[in-house]
């Protein structure tokens, strides 16, 4: 009879995580969709994808056909992901696939770590409602190929090797092994873990346990960041990401200003949501201290996560991606707390009322799917006219065919100009020259370079004093762009450059910049330059038909 029972749990578990993964790959597709079905990965993504080919094919962290080494790429873990797909010619479609199998996981662990901790299936079925609600965040983890998705899993299981009990000892040591390889973020989030780690073994009574392996796991922890840093340091010759030194400000002021204003923005757009979590949190709060509840630990972990895009800034992309990762937490401890309020409320409504369980149960199920599609904006109702990620798909393909052009331009002869780009990620696995990012993302001396950094986050590291250092030939860009802080209005800059097309053959590049030295060397290739606007001494003016002005 037990076997009976236990093999009957199985099926059921086994037929909910079968249900699921179908109403999340309907979920999933049904955002690519409304998305109008873009390409696979936005710009950003094809950063990871240029290194992922470079590794596969044994160049080494190179981006484009760059012969720099650099670490361009936030997530050494998922570059090495990427560059697996690559090595097997799965290319962005396996890459697909990995961000899909991380967003189940992540999902299916918290409704583990729920299930285990209030004993109930119906908050599971609430959080489920709650995070296939939000486009966004599906969107987000999945088909942008970004690593998100790894990020918010790794979140997902050190929550449960935190709060659950008599965790596998094996596979806790393998996560803090990979945590410091996740992101930068994870060297703050690595040991907060494990403070909370130890402080959940007084709530399980395994406190002598407890102490004994959280040094095990902080010696491996250490350990891992130790020999990533040394390998930074042999290789790229510096100990964080050059994506740190680009888009981080040194002005500490600064960056938790911008962050605080990131994280108030992520709040008002969840407001329903984060709402319920305040009034739900503060009345049983006092509760779980008393019992000395997990639950406790699960809002301190909630809040140690809202940190790090505070410290370093937040984020420049739509739909708050480095909060994402926290969007199934918010739903968790929701679902917790409705279910305390049905068990405060059940016996007295529905002797009072006289209400059937099952209409109840039903009432409130319909109830979550209502809040769960008001919880977070963009919802399902407002997916198409709110949507503020669309442009970065938009940018990778225009990217590509960006390189594309001017490869058959310069095909002809001439040499393959130095192209300096601000957005660094189709042209980069398409054009076959050297790239310059004036970002900074992808090149050392500009990442490097001494300034501020204030501006459009993750855009600022551009200074026009380390141009000249740079080589440019060309550069991808608006003539009067703000991304290069007035650069390209400066009379001596202008002078020496001009904003149109090159053309041979009948083919033709976009507008762009380029240097009056680099179009005459071109000319006598057989490649034409036509103005699409002139300096007239103080600004820019547009050519119309005709040569009026």
């Amino acid at each position: 009879m037990m076997r009976a029972l236990i093999r009957k749990l199985a099926m059921k578990k086994i037929l909910f995580i079968l249900s699921y993964a179908c109403a999340l790959t309907f979920c999933v597709w049904l955002a690519y969709y409304f998305l109008g079905m873009p390409s696979i990965g936005i710009d950003d993504a094809y950063i990871f994808f240029s290194y992922a080919k470079n590794l596969a094919a044994g160049k080494g962290f190179v981006y484009g056909n760059c012969p720099e080494v650099v670490e361009g790429c936030t997530s050494f873990l998922w570059t090495l992901i990427c560059a697996a797909s690559w090595w097997l010619h799965l290319n962005q479609f396996g890459v697909l696939v990995v961000a899909f199998v991380c967003l189940l996981l992540t999902h299916l662990t918290w409704f583990k770590l729920l299930h285990r901790t209030c004993g109930e299936e119906l908050p599971v079925v609430v959080l489920a409602v709650f995070l296939l609600s939000s486009p966004a965040h599906l969107c987000w983890m999945s088909f942008t190929c970004m690593d998100v998705s790894l990020y918010a899993l790794t979140v997902a299981l050190l929550a449960r090797v935190i709060f659950l009990p008599r965790e596998n000892r094996l596979a806790a040591s393998v996560l803090f092994a990979a945590v410091p390889l996740v992101r930068p973020e994870m060297m703050m989030l690595g040991p907060a873990a494990l403070a909370l780690y130890f402080v959940s073994g007084f709530i399980w009574k395994e406190w002598s346990c407890r102490r004994t392996r959280v040094f095990l796991y902080f010696f491996i922890f250490a350990l891992s960041l130790g020999a990533l840093t040394v390998f930074r340091m042999a290789y790229f010759g510096y100990p964080f990401p050059n994506t740190f030194y680009a888009k981080v400000s040194p002005s500490l002021f600064y960056n938790i200003s911008a962050g605080f204003g990131y994280l108030a923005l992520f709040i008002s757009l969840g407001a329903s949501a984060c709402g319920l979590l305040i009034v739900f949190t503060g009345h049983f709060l006092p509760k779980w201290i008393h019992v000395r509840s997990p639950m406790l630990l699960l809002v301190a972990w909630f809040l140690i996560l809202l940190a790090p895009p505070v410290l370093t800034g937040g984020d420049h992309f739509g739909y708050y991606r480095f909060y994402q990762p926290v969007y199934p937490l918010i739903g968790l401890l929701v679902a917790y707390s409705m279910a305390s309020v049905w068990h405060s409320l059940k016996d007295s409504l529905l002797g009072c009322w006289n209400i059937n369980r099952r209409a109840w149960l039903g009432a409130v199920l319909i109830g979550a799917i209502i809040g769960g599609a008001l919880s977070f904006q963009p919802s399902w109702r407002t997916y198409r006219s709110f949507n503020e990620i669309d442009q970065e798909f938009v940018i990778a393909v225009a990217g590509i065919a960006d390189g594309k052009s001017l490869n058959a331009v310069f095909a002809g002869g001439g040499g393959m100009p130095t192209v300096g780009v601000i957005t660094a990620g189709g042209i980069g696995m398409a054009y076959k020259g050297k790239i310059v990012d004036l970002m900074g993302l992808n090149n050392v001396r500009v990442a490097h370079y001494k300034g501020e950094r204030r501006g459009k986050k993750n855009h600022a590291a551009f200074e026009p004093a380390v141009f000249p250092e740079l080589g440019v030939d060309v550069m991808v860009a608006e003539c009067e762009s703000p991304l290069l802080k007035g650069m390209t209005l400066d009379p001596g800059f202008a002078s020496q450059w001009r904003f149109g097309r090159f053309e041979r053959a009948g083919l033709s590049t976009r507008e762009l910049l380029a240097s009056k030295a680099y179009v005459e060397m071109a000319g006598h290739s057989g490649i034409s330059f036509v103005d699409s606007a002139q300096w007239d001494g103080k600004k820019w003016s547009r050519i119309v038909a005709g040569g009026a002005r």
